[in-house]
């Protein structure tokens, strides 16, 4: 939609070409080319004008106006924003929906779309025609695509982010599209891709998009036109050099000088200006081309095949152009030095300094743009080493690394000497202090051994004399485990079998036992001697009579052995040696960190050792 001025010879119909809003199309209709043109007149009436002649060798003089209201024709509203045609029909946008339009002499058949009748949309910005099929760009309702009619929308919910389309150009599976506030999009058929580049125009505010080659993108916006080339991302910009910046274009006013498929002149209306692009077939958008054009050291130049620097010749400069006789004012740099700067710094100077640069290798890089796309921008570069001071050379340090660790390793092998001498005097104490408590308890067992068959023979030969074999069993057994620091579980109780039942000997029934062992802690560890000496205590130090028997308890549970006796204890107690319980604690603390513990309350009088895994 724009404003056109034709200088007609009918100055009756003047008026009217110079006044109105034109949309138009050209169509092919009964195998001839004619252009079809509709405005809206400042009486509210529509224009209808068909060019009758073919496209080649048209002149003013063959324009014929029609005066017609098309709207009670049929037409479903006045406010014409696009016209196309395809198969012989007219598609024509409106602000009220679509109207196809089929010409039949000078009559005009409207076929109408839209909301009222299921159409998703009646603000219609363009209408387009390719292929097989229709697409629509809408205000709010996205992109809808017409096929043999049936209607697809595509937005949001399928792809499509942006809700208005401005204007649309390609096929169907290279489709373009110009949005009003979110850029423009690729329809590939299957997904929408949005264009990114890094121009500070992140986002254009599209006025109508052009494919006018397979690589070449015309769009048109509020401050000009750019020229893109998706493929690589390029982009050269026509504004202020054409004085075109902030020329407030209409929407999709634009017209190809010829009709073969991406080739020929284009006319672009941008406020008042026409722009008339000729396509070049197979044109780059150029880039400039950089080059470095000195190499200092200390601002001294110096020759560029230069490359390798002393420690203390670290004070580099660059000077650099970009070659772009077009517009050179505009030309835009990036530089970084790699092994120093993190990313790209952008400057519009021609020289840079990198002062007291540190050892290292490095690469200066620098690359120039007409715009501020640097994507395929041309790229120089020059490589350096600053080489380290000779202390931090290898065959400096690598033989103080040597002697370093030379010094290391002996003091470590002494230390290792010491620790070991160290750990094997601690063992031979442990070793005497273990075979020191293990002697005690045979004496203090003896002791009472030897009273007890003391009293039995008195009394009974025949039971002393069985007792004197028990007796030498629980010996014999004791000289067997007598080199053992621990022995199993199940060895421990015929220990105390055989103790036991000397005891009963004396004791009778006043004495009982009762065993509670779990299956599987028979195989566990403990010192030899243990159950023996917790009995011998109890019986010691507790009252044993008719009157209160003492019953003995011993059982196994988590991981320990628990022996525990009513609490019963005499009323004058007898002189202790002070070997049974301090005798246990200390073969612990000498065996493993776990603690023997002793429990005492007014009914019972416990002791748990620990039980060793296998």
């Amino acid at each position: 939609m724009g404003i056109r001025k034709e200088n007609s010879t009918n100055s009756q119909n003047e008026k009217y070409i110079t006044e109105c809003d034109l949309a138009y199309a050209v169509c092919k209709i009964g195998g001839r080319w004619k252009i079809l043109i509709l405005g809206k007149l400042e009486n509210g009436k529509l224009r209808f004008s068909e060019l009758r002649n073919q496209i080649d060798g048209i002149t003013e003089r063959m324009l014929t106006l029609q005066l017609r209201d098309l709207e009670k024709e049929g037409l479903v509203n006045d406010n014409v924003l696009s016209i196309t045609s395809k198969n012989n029909k007219i598609y024509i946008a409106t602000l009220g929906g679509i109207s196809i339009a089929a010409l039949e002499n000078s009559n005009i058949n409207f076929q109408n779309l839209s909301r009222k009748n299921g159409f998703p949309a009646d603000y219609i910005y363009q209408v387009y025609a390719e292929g097989n099929n229709i697409w629509f760009g809408t205000d709010g309702k996205g992109l809808i695509k017409y096929t043999d009619g049936k209607f697809v929308v595509y937005n949001a919910e399928n792809g499509l982010p942006a809700r208005s389309v401005i204007s649309i150009t390609g096929s169907e599976n290279d489709l373009w599209i110009g949005t009003s506030d979110d850029g423009f999009y690729r329809f590939d058929g299957k997904k929408f891709t949005k264009y990114q580049n890094n121009s500070k125009q992140k986002d254009y505010n599209i006025r109508s998009i052009v494919q006018i080659s397979k690589n070449k993108l015309i769009i048109v916006h509020e401050n000009g036109l750019d020229v893109i080339n998706p493929q690589n991302n390029s982009v050269q910009t026509l504004r202020e050099e054409l004085g075109l910046q902030n020329t407030d274009p209409e929407l999709n006013v634009w017209s190809r000088q010829d009709f073969d498929d991406y080739a020929g002149d284009y006319i672009f209306a941008l406020g008042n200006k026409i722009v008339h692009y000729f396509d070049i077939e197979n044109e780059n958008i150029n880039q400039p081309e950089t080059r470095i054009k000195n190499v200092s050291l200390f601002l001294n130049p110096i020759p560029v095949n230069t490359t390798r620097f002393n420690h203390d010749e670290n004070h580099i400069s660059f000077d650099f152009i970009g070659l772009w006789y077009h517009h050179p004012e505009q030309v835009i740099y990036q530089v970084k030095l790699e092994g120093y700067d993190l990313d790209w710094v952008n400057t519009r100077d021609h020289f840079i300094t990198y002062p007291s640069l540190p050892p290292g290798k490095y690469r200066f890089r620098v690359r120039s743009s007409a715009t501020d796309n640097f994507e395929n921008a041309s790229e120089a570069t020059y490589s350096f080493i600053v080489a380290k001071p000779f202390w931090k050379q290898a065959w400096f340090f690598i033989p103080l690394i040597v002697l370093f660790g030379t010094g290391i390793f002996f003091y470590m092998r002494y230390r290792e000497k010491m620790l070991q001498k160290k750990a094997n005097i601690a063992r031979q104490n442990i070793e005497f202090q273990y075979e020191t408590l293990r002697s005690q308890v045979n004496p203090h067992f003896l002791f009472n051994s030897f009273n007890t068959l003391a009293g039995v023979i008195e009394t009974d030969q025949k039971m002393a004399v069985e007792y004197v074999e028990q007796l030498s069993d629980f010996f014999r057994n004791l000289l067997v485990y007598k080199d053992k620091d621990v022995i199993t579980l199940q060895e421990e109780l015929q220990l105390l079998e055989n103790y036991f039942f000397l005891q009963k000997k004396r004791y009778s029934n006043n004495l009982q036992l009762q065993l509670n062992i779990g299956e599987k802690y028979k195989t566990f560890l403990l010192p030899p001697l243990c159950l023996q000496l917790l009995i011998e205590n109890a019986i010691k130090h507790n009252i044993v009579s008719k009157d209160k028997p003492l019953n003995i308890l011993v059982e196994t549970g988590e991981n320990i052995l628990r022996v525990q006796n009513h609490f019963q204890p005499k009323a004058y107690m007898e002189k202790s040696t002070g070997i049974g319980l301090a005798n246990i604690k200390n073969r612990y603390s000498i065996l493993t960190k776990e603690q023997v513990k002793i429990v005492q309350d007014e009914l019972f009088f416990t002791v748990e050792i620990p039980l060793l895994k296998p």
